[in-house]
C-alpha cells in the first residue's frame, strides 16, 4: 500500500496534466465513478482542460467546480465550445467559461467555439481579455446570424492584450444560429483605436457582412510590427482598402510565413506584389482554395524567396498547372516540405505548353533533403486525348510521368509520402522500381489516391525495398494482398 501511494504521488502530476471532459460519455463516467473526487483532489496538477459542458461539470459538484472558486491553480490551457452550434446557449454556459478565464491569470492559451454573443456576453468578453495579463495564444471560432460588428469588438479586445502572440479568429455566417443585436453598434473605421501589439501570428477569417466592417483586419495589421505568421484564407475588394502589399512592406517587415486564399479582385500581378513585399524572406508559403497564381507569382516566389523557402503547400489550390509547378520547384533548393495538387495540361490560356528539356531535363534541387511530400497528379481534358500512358513512350504524358517518378525516386531523405489523383500509380509496370531509393520512408498515405489496387508483386517489392516503412494509410487492395505484405513486414501498421 505504501508503495502504491508513493507511485501515485510520483505520477499524479503527469496523469492529471491533460483533462478532456468534452463529451457526454466522459461526464457519465465521472458521475458514476471515483474520477470526480480524484479530479478535485488533483486539481492543482491540471494544466490543460477541455470542456463542452461546463455547467454540467459544475452541477456534479457545485462547490468545487463553480468558476468563482478559481480551482485550477496551474491551469495553462483552456478549451471550451458550446454543446450545439445550432442551439441558443444558456447565459451560464458562456458566462461560466469567461469567468473561469478571468479568474485564472496564469492561463497562456484559450480556445473558444461560440454561436451567440448577447450584449452582456460581448462586454464580459471584452473586459476579461482586455484585463488578462498572461494570455499568449487565443483562438476564437464564432458562428452567428448577426453581422461582423460583434466580431470587430472581440478582435479589438483581444488585440489590446500586450502579451498576446497568437490570434486566430474565424467568423462564419450561419443563418440557423441566433442573431445578435443592433448592427448600428458595430465599431466603425474612425472608432478603431489599437495600440502597437506583440502579436506574431495572425489568422483571421471574416465571412459575410458589409465590406466596411472587414476593415478591422487591416487596422490590426498596421499595429503588428513583430508579425511573423499571417494567414488570410479570404481577402476582399482590392479597391476599398490600402493595398495589402503596402501594409506588409511597411508595417509587418518580419513576416516569414504566409498563407493566402481567395483574394477577391486580385489577379496574378497583385498576388506577386504581395509576395514581393515580404522582405524578410519567406520560410513557408501556403495557398488556400481560389488563389489566382500564374507566371508572375511563380517568378516572385522564385526570385525573392527561392533560397529561404522550406515549406511550399499548394495542395488546397486544387489542380494547379503542372508546368507552373515545375518552373517553381526547380528554383527552390532548400525545401523540406512540399505539397501540391497538379493538373497536367497541353494548353494553358490558349497557348500550347512547351514540355522540352528546360522542364523535363532539370532535377529538383530540393530532392536530396525533402522530408515530406504530398503529390496529387491529374490529367487535363486536352491531355486525355493522347494515347493511354505507355511506360517508356514518347508522348507528353509518358515523359511527364517518367520525369515525376525520377524526381520522387531520388528523395533519399523522404520520411512521409502522400499520393493523390490518379496518374502516378504505385504499380510495377508504371515504374515502381524507380522508387527504390525511398529507404527512409516511414509513412505512406494513399487516402487521396483514386485508383490504388496493389498486386502481390507490388507489395512484395515494397516489403523488400521500403524496410523503414511503419504506417500505411488508405490502402485499397485485396485482403490476401494486404496479408502478404503483413507477413513480410509484420511491424507495419495499416490504418
Amino acid at each position: 500500500m505504501r508503495v502504491s501511494r508513493i507511485w501515485n504521488q510520483a505520477f499524479a502530476p503527469y496523469f492529471w496534466r491533460n483533462i478532456d471532459v468534452s463529451s457526454q460519455k466522459t461526464l457519465g463516467r465521472i458521475k458514476t465513478s471515483e474520477a470526480l473526487s480524484s479530479m478535485i483532489t488533483y486539481k492543482r496538477y491540471i494544466r490543460h482542460l477541455r470542456v463542452r459542458f461546463l455547467s454540467q461539470l459544475q452541477a456534479l459538484d457545485p462547490p468545487a467546480f463553480r468558476p468563482e472558486s478559481g480551482l485550477f491553480d496551474n491551469l495553462r490551457c483552456f478549451e471550451w465550445s458550446q454543446p450545439n452550434v445550432l442551439l441558443l446557449p444558456t447565459k451560464e454556459h458562456l458566462t461560466g467559461a469567461l469567468t473561469l478565464i478571468d479568474l485564472h491569470p496564469r492561463l497562456e492559451e484559450v480556445s473558444l467555439t461560440i454561436n451567440h454573443f448577447s450584449p452582456d456576453h460581448t462586454e464580459l468578453f471584452c473586459r476579461v481579455f482586455r484585463n488578462h495579463r498572461g494570455l499568449k495564444r487565443l483562438r476564437v471560432k464564432y458562428f452567428a446570424g448577426s453581422g461582423l460588428h460583434v466580431a470587430n469588438k472581440l478582435i479589438l479586445a483581444a488585440a489590446s492584450m500586450k502579451q498576446l502572440e497568437q490570434l486566430h479568429f474565424v467568423y462564419e455566417y450561419e443563418d440557423l444560429c441566433w442573431g445578435g443585436y443592433d448592427s448600428s453598434d458595430y465599431v466603425r473605421r474612425n472608432d478603431l483605436v489599437i495600440e502597437p501589439t506583440s502579436i506574431r501570428d495572425i489568422s483571421i477569417v471574416l465571412e459575410d457582412g458589409d465590406i466596411s466592417e472587414r476593415d478591422i483586419v487591416f487596422q490590426l495589421l498596421v499595429r503588428c510590427p513583430l508579425l511573423e505568421r499571417l494567414s488570410i484564407p479570404m481577402y476582399y475588394d482590392r479597391g476599398e482598402f490600402t493595398d495589402l502589399q503596402d501594409i506588409l512592406g511597411i508595417h509587418c517587415p518580419l513576416v516569414r510565413h504566409l498563407a493566402l486564399g481567395e483574394l477577391v479582385g486580385f489577379e496574378d500581378e497583385d498576388v506577386a506584389e504581395v509576395i514581393e513585399s515580404c522582405a524578410a524572406g519567406l520560410c513557408s508559403f501556403k495557398t488556400h482554395e481560389g488563389l489566382e497564381m500564374d507566371h508572375m507569382t511563380v517568378r516572385a516566389l522564385a526570385q525573392n524567396h527561392g533560397r529561404t523557402l522550406e515549406t511550399l503547400d499548394l495542395a488546397e489550390n486544387s489542380r494547379w498547372p503542372s508546368h507552373l509547378f515545375l518552373d517553381l520547384v526547380q528554383e527552390l533548393p532548400n525545401l523540406q516540405v512540399l505539397k501540391a495538387s497538379l493538373d497536367f495540361t497541353i494548353f494553358h490560356q490558349g497557348e500550347k505548353v512547351d514540355y522540352d528539356e528546360t522542364r523535363f531535363g532539370r532535377d529538383w534541387p530540393c530532392r536530396g533533403q525533402l522530408k515530406t511530400l504530398y503529390l496529387a497528379l491529374f490529367r487535363g481534358s486536352d491531355a486525355e486525348e493522347e494515347e493511354r500512358y505507355r511506360p517508356g513512350g514518347d508522348s507528353a504524358t509518358d515523359r511527364y510521368i517518367n520525369y515525376m517518378y525520377s524526381q520522387v525516386g531520388a528523395m533519399v531523405q523522404l520520411q512521409e509520402l502522400s499520393l493523390g489523383g490518379w496518374m502516378m500509380l504505385l504499380r510495377s509496370e508504371w515504374g515502381l522500381y524507380r522508387l527504390a531509393g525511398l529507404e527512409r520512408m516511414r509513412v505512406l498515405d494513399l487516402r487521396d489516391h483514386t485508383f490504388v489496387r496493389l498486386t502481390n508483386e507490388d507489395v512484395l517489392w515494397m516489403a523488400e525495398h521500403w524496410r523503414g516503412l511503419a504506417q500505411v494509410w488508405g490502402l485499397r487492395s485485396a485482403r490476401e494482398t494486404v496479408r502478404l505484405w503483413q507477413s513480410r513486414r509484420p511491424s507495419i501498421e495499416f490504418v
